[in-house]
């Protein structure tokens, strides 16, 4: 006789996966509820809130963080962008009562870009990047380590200055404080770049805004000759010995004239109706003659021309000194600032 097995009894059977599942959820959401909780999305940080990574994180205050460091790390793209509507993007202050520091500073060494300022491509101009300084290092750009090349620092500008030194209140060269080649300063409308390091006057420095500005068209400032332009300046050949002082190279330059204020000038000296032998030395006016000449001849009636670098005074004036005797005109072709 087979025996008849009796099912089961239903209670004894485990719960379904489904039913338990919907049950679990609902026991953590009742307590999500309870506990007041949203995991559907973080809210934006507020004032005394925490920062909320991934997230945006709007604050009326200004977020200061002390005795720390903030690191921002990924390997393409950008680390850190500083975005203002109408202010600075990124500015570094470095340098308290306590010592010296680096304001902004950025290093890259598989290639790319250390620091880099764009200002806005719109109708505004801003600053990119503004480093400040009281004793140390307002932007430091480090590019290139190894032997993929970088770049440490660069400046983007549309509609500004992609680079913008402020005028420093030291003298150049400099009498005291530590200086480390490659560093620059603005004094007075010139650019000066150090390129020994030292200390003090031990420090070497060369000035680079002097580079030679070609005016756009040369201009005649001078004639002795009668009746040649122009005709407001003193006439008459140079003889033997004589000195020509107070001549203007800004005469008859017009707008385009070379300003004053500027160390030297671009000129071209041409010697006519000559002595049989002789020359002209040009100089700086107010100065005593070098005793050098700027240009010679050894035949009389010679007609002869030489370009030159000759310093000026404060108004871009120079002197001339005759050895023999003629006329000359002075052409002005530039300037150095």
């Amino acid at each position: 006789m087979t025996d008849i097995a009796t099912p089961p009894d239903h209670a004894d059977q485990p719960e379904s996966n489904g039913r338990r599942s919907f049950l679990s959820k609902g026991v953590v959401a009742a307590a999500v509820a309870a506990t007041g909780v949203a995991i559907a999305r973080p809210a934006e940080a507020a004032n005394g809130g925490n920062f909320i990574l991934g997230a945006a994180n709007n604050a009326t205050n200004d977020t200061t963080l002390s005795g720390s460091q903030f690191r921002v790390s990924r390997l393409t793209g950008t680390s850190v962008e500083g975005n203002n509507g109408s202010g600075t993007g990124v500015y570094g202050v470095a340098g308290d009562s306590n010592g010296a520091g680096i304001g902004v500073r950025g290093r890259t060494v598989y290639g790319g870009t250390g620091v880099l300022g764009e200002d806005p491509s719109g109708s505004l101009s801003g600053i990119g990047v503004r480093g400040v300084s009281t004793l140390g290092i307002g932007v430091w750009g480090e590019g290139g380590t190894t032997s993929i090349r970088g770049v440490g620092l660069r400046g983007s500008s549309s509609l500004g200055a992609s680079l913008q030194l402020d005028e420093a209140a030291i003298s150049v060269p400099p009498a005291s404080g530590s200086w480390t080649r490659g560093q620059f300063i603005n004094r007075s409308g010139q650019l000066w770049y150090c390129y020994t390091s030292g200390t003090g006057a031990a420090s070497k420095w060369v000035k680079l805004s002097g580079a030679p500005m070609i005016l756009a068209t040369s201009y005649r400032c001078y004639d002795s000759r009668a009746g040649f332009a122009p005709l407001t300046v003193v006439k008459g050949k140079l003889n033997d010995g004589q000195t020509r002082s107070d001549i203007d190279l800004k005469v008859n330059g017009g707008a385009g004239a070379i300003p004053s204020g500027i160390s030297a000038a671009i000129v071209n000296l041409t010697a006519t109706g000559t002595s049989a032998a002789g020359f002209l030395g040009l100089f700086k006016n107010g100065t005593a003659w070098p005793g050098t000449s700027t240009i010679n001849w050894s035949a009389a009636n010679s007609n002869i021309a030489n370009t030159t670098v000759v310093a000026v005074d404060s108004l871009s004036r120079v002197a001339v000194r005759a050895a023999g005797s003629a006329d000359f005109i002075i052409d002005v072709i530039g300037y150095m600032p």
